[in-house]
């Protein structure tokens, strides 16, 4: 590992902690989105693509299959303990629980330690707000998934991680 932390570090082997996650509403015309960082209590992030394929079978590869891909969508799961008030990511999720349709549209950005960023609007499922045994913390659970395909930029996002994005006026 050669960084230790978020703000410099840029190559080598780097911690999972390092990615920063933000979750916000979606922005109205050319506003910039305001963004809450989804990290107090989170202990897994689980990013994944499900991806549709067609195979094709020619002559020339002597019958053998090639494959490409057609459609990807793109989702992250967090897992995590509920931090009750004191998180306004956690607190803007849990406020979405009983809410449908547009309710549930959000923007969303992750910036990975080398500065690298994918960003657009998304959609939240899976809301878990608490549960788990007597003893226990309270569980936080959800996911997050692009509508469509994300940005997906190595420029740096516009607002430097860690700072609050400005809404134009």
């Amino acid at each position: 590992m050669k960084g230790t932390s978020r703000a410099g570090a840029v190559s080598g082997y780097l911690p999972n902690w390092m990615n920063k996650y933000e979750v916000g509403e979606r922005p109205v015309g050319s506003s910039l989105p305001v963004l809450k960082e989804l990290a107090q209590g989170i202990q897994t992030v689980d990013p994944s693509n499900d991806e549709d394929t067609e195979e094709f079978q020619y002559y020339g590869d002597r019958g053998g299959k090639s494959k490409t891909v057609t459609t990807i969508s793109s989702e992250y799961a967090f897992k995590g303990h509920r931090d009750y008030k004191n998180d306004e990511a956690q607190e803007f999720v849990r406020d979405r629980l009983n809410q449908t349709g547009a309710g549930r549209e959000v923007y969303f950005r992750h910036t990975e330690p080398d500065g690298r960023v994918r960003e657009g609007n998304a959609i939240l499922t899976g809301i878990v707000h608490t549960g788990g045994d007597a003893n226990q913390r309270g569980n936080f659970e959800c996911v997050i998934g692009f509508d469509g395909l994300p940005k997906d930029s190595k420029d740096e996002p516009e607002n430097k991680p860690g700072e609050t994005p400005k809404v134009s006026q």
